[in-house]
């Protein structure tokens, strides 16, 4: 392939870019003034969008944060136990940072 045609179709793939580019914008703008009309025809909050994803009714199941099990003393930061371990506690005993009950916070979100 020449220089030349290699230019021609360089060019031909910014046009059609920029054609791309300007039609995501303009669908873009639809999409967004669609949600708007539907959001006010339903009469939606952000409080309920918030529900949908907790709502069993909407087939999903409430999530709840774990309550920390661990704290690092020099910084205050919590672990509750699952997942991966933090760095602070990695490679030590878990229970030397084990939080007393007394000390657990009532409600963590």
């Amino acid at each position: 392939m020449d220089s030349d045609a290699m230019k021609e179709l360089l060019a031909r793939r910014a046009r059609l870019d920029a054609k791309i580019a300007r039609h995501r914008s303009t669908r873009r703008l639809d999409v967004l003034r669609q949600i708007v009309r539907l959001i006010r025809e339903y009469d939606i909050s952000p409080s309920d969008i918030d529900l949908l994803e907790e709502d069993e009714a909407f087939g999903g199941r409430p999530v709840r944060k774990a309550e920390p099990c661990y704290r690092d003393p020099k910084t205050g930061l919590t672990w509750s136990g699952r997942g991966r371990p933090p760095r602070w506690i990695a490679g030590r005993d878990p229970e030397d940072f084990r939080i007393a009950q007394a000390d657990a916070p009532a409600n963590v979100d």
